[in-house]
């Protein structure tokens, strides 16, 4: 798994960046989202998680989610950095990670 955050606005305040995945998932399925921003996913258009978890300035807690799905799957996240100090967010690097298993695979 490989973090990553739009390299032109690392250093930027308020920014919002949109990723989406739209396949065909069958079974049982978990999503693992780490990230360092506050972020909305949502499945087939209903948000189901928020987060991120408050954790000490430097660390990521792994925010989880499992789900069932039989077809077209609509998957999206949105992640938000602020790049300001505040009782919920702290001033740190955009960072962001997400890891989708279906039946026991990594996809």
């Amino acid at each position: 798994m490989t973090a990553f955050w739009a390299k032109k606005y690392l250093n930027e305040k308020n920014i919002e960046l949109v990723f989406s995945y739209n396949k065909e998932i069958l079974g049982n399925s978990r999503i693992n989202v780490y990230t360092a921003a506050t972020f909305e996913l949502s499945i087939n258009g209903s948000v189901v998680l928020v987060g991120p978890k408050r954790v000490a300035e430097g660390f990521v807690c792994e925010n989880s989610f499992d789900f069932s799905a039989n077809g077209d799957t609509q998957i999206v996240i949105r992640a938000v950095h602020y790049g300001i100090t505040g009782y919920s967010h702290f001033n740190q690097s955009p960072f962001f990670a997400v890891e989708l298993i279906n039946d026991g695979n990594v996809i």
